[in-house]
Order: C-alpha cells, then sequence, then structure tokens
C-alpha cells in the first residue's frame, strides 16, 4: 500500500510487484484509510500491521508472530500491540471494523476497540525497529501534524474541553498557536465522518496515563493479564 511516495519507495515497489512478489496498490489516502485498504485486499489468516518501508526491524520480529500463533491456539484470535507493530487475525479486525480514516490516532483507536472487546494484549520489544525516513520540517511539527492530531482527536469521540486541558499544561510559550490550531480543527472536523470510540474517556485516562497511545504505557499497571512475553531467540 503506497500512498504515492516521492522518495523513491513507489518506484521499489512497483519493480517488486511487476516480479510478482508483492500486491502493490497505490492511492493517496490518510494513513488510516491506506491500512483499511491493505486489510480488505489481504487474503491470509494473519495480519502484521505498520511494516514501514522506511523502518528496518529487529529480526525478533518473527519471535512476535511466533507467539502470536502459540498464544491463538490456547485464547483464540485477539491483537497483540507490540510498540507500534499490531499483529491479529484478518477475521477479528475486519469484525471490529478494520482502521478508520483517520491519520495519527488510528492505532490508539484500533486499540481501544480491542480493549473495550476485552481483545487487546500487549508485549515488550526494546527497539523492535529503527526509522530511516526523512526528519520533519519545522512546519510539519508545529503546525501540520498538532492540526492533524487535533482534528483526529475530536474525530474520535475525545471532547473539545479534554483537548483543551491538555493544551494548558503544555508549555507557555506554544499555547498562544496552539489554541489557534486547536479551533482551526475543531471547525474543519465537522466536515469529516466521526466516530465515538473515546466520548466519555476522562482527560486523564486518555492524556495523563495515556493507556491507549502507541506503546501503551502504564498498560501493564491497569491489565497486567494482558502482557504476554516474547523470548528472543537466535533462529
Amino acid at each position: 500500500m503506497d500512498s504515492y511516495s516521492n522518495d523513491g519507495t513507489l518506484e521499489y515497489l512497483k519493480d517488486l510487484a511487476d516480479k510478482g512478489i508483492i500486491k502493490l496498490i497505490g492511492k493517496k489516502c490518510k494513513r488510516g484509510e491506506g491500512r483499511q485498504t491493505a486489510l480488505l485486499n489481504s487474503s491470509g489468516h494473519y495480519i502484521m500491521e505498520k511494516i514501514d518501508m522506511d523502518n528496518v526491524y529487529n529480526p525478533i520480529l518473527k519471535n512476535l508472530l511466533e507467539t502470536y500463533i502459540t498464544k491463538e491456539k490456547e485464547i483464540g484470535e485477539f491483537g497483540l500491540a507490540c510498540n507500534a507493530v499490531l499483529v491479529s487475525t484478518r477475521s477479528l479486525l475486519l469484525k471490529i471494523g478494520g482502521w478508520h480514516s483517520l491519520q495519527h490516532t488510528e492505532h490508539p483507536e484500533i486499540y481501544k476497540r480491542l480493549l473495550d472487546i476485552d481483545k487487546l494484549y500487549v508485549s515488550r520489544i526494546n527497539d523492535i525497529s529503527k526509522h530511516l525516513g526523512r526528519k520533519k520540517t519545522y512546519f510539519e511539527r508545529k503546525f501540520q501534524l498538532p492540526y492533524q492530531e487535533y482534528r483526529d482527536m475530536l474525530r474520535v469521540g475525545i471532547s473539545l474541553r479534554a483537548i483543551a486541558k491538555e493544551l494548558w499544561v503544555t508549555k507557555a510559550h506554544i499555547i498562544p498557536y496552539r489554541i489557534f490550531i486547536l479551533s482551526l480543527s475543531w471547525i474543519t472536523h465537522f466536515f469529516y465522518e466521526g466516530w465515538n470510540t473515546f466520548r466519555g474517556v476522562s482527560w486523564e485516562e486518555y492524556f495523563r496515563d495515556k493507556i491507549y497511545a502507541e506503546h501503551l504505557p502504564n498498560f501493564e499497571t491497569r491489565h497486567p493479564d494482558k502482557i504476554i512475553e516474547i523470548v528472543e531467540n537466535n533462529r
């Protein structure tokens, strides 16, 4: 799945597709929509998601899948999150609706839906991958990313009041332009489809504890029975 990248990735993928090694789909879209398109066009039983072409992955990634297969025989299908990588079955992801068209909140949003049906487990692997892509520009870091993040938060049901409260405890010098960005996000998010995944979730749950964030810190203290250990080996 390629959103018409311009860093040479698309040309490399086209070569692999021409050789019949992969199936390639090009579509300009948000990250969540891209993952959903890939899911709908997949055919295998297992899905390993967020394998990005500008990352280099630790060989222990194979152990993550092996662990999932072993655990699935014991408890049935579930979602296993390890940093930014999610392993699950195609049927379970389709059953919960897959990914929504989000740009920066697609992971915590789908994790929350898995958690709500008691199907989310977490593993820890340090340095599972290394990002080799370009660094974001000043405009992207200061304006584009905050705008997209605020818009996504509003779309998944987080209240404006909760987001504003989080903004209030940030560094004072960034508050003025962040207020402008949040206001713009609040206006524009009404033109997009929304979901109520996080409606009713408190500020402390989503922001301070961040139990639904990509790396799921503090998840162990809340759900100690949902932790799966992965042993690294040299195979």
